[in-house]
């Protein structure tokens, strides 16, 4: 029964996290990138001071880190990201700034 109950989890875990990054692909991101980690991203480019003209930005971040501390940076995959449609936060695709922010620099 336990090796049940395990395996039901792991596949409601994995529709989740599919859900989770099939929405942030329908909104310009990559799509084996999770939201959390796109907007821990957001948070880090912006000092982690969320500008006011990202509303929906900061009341995610705000939520997700209420359920979870820290839940966006935790969840940051430096590996992903490079693939979506809408630039990753503070430059163009190709910018060498977001090769130095996915190695952990801040500003470049």
């Amino acid at each position: 029964m336990r090796k049940i109950k395990q395996t039901v989890r792991k596949y409601l875990l994995n529709i989740l996290i599919s859900m989770d990054q099939t929405t942030n692909t329908i909104t310009g991101g990559d799509p084996d990138e999770t939201i959390s980690s796109r907007l821990g991203k957001i948070e880090r480019w912006h000092d982690f001071r969320i500008p006011w003209y990202l509303p929906l930005t900061r009341f995610l971040v705000w939520l997700l880190n209420k359920l979870d501390p820290a839940h966006c940076q935790k969840s940051i995959e430096e590996d992903e990201g490079r693939n979506g449609v809408i630039p990753p936060p503070g430059g163009k695709k190709n910018d060498s700034r977001i090769t130095d922010i996915a190695r952990g620099d801040k500003h470049v």
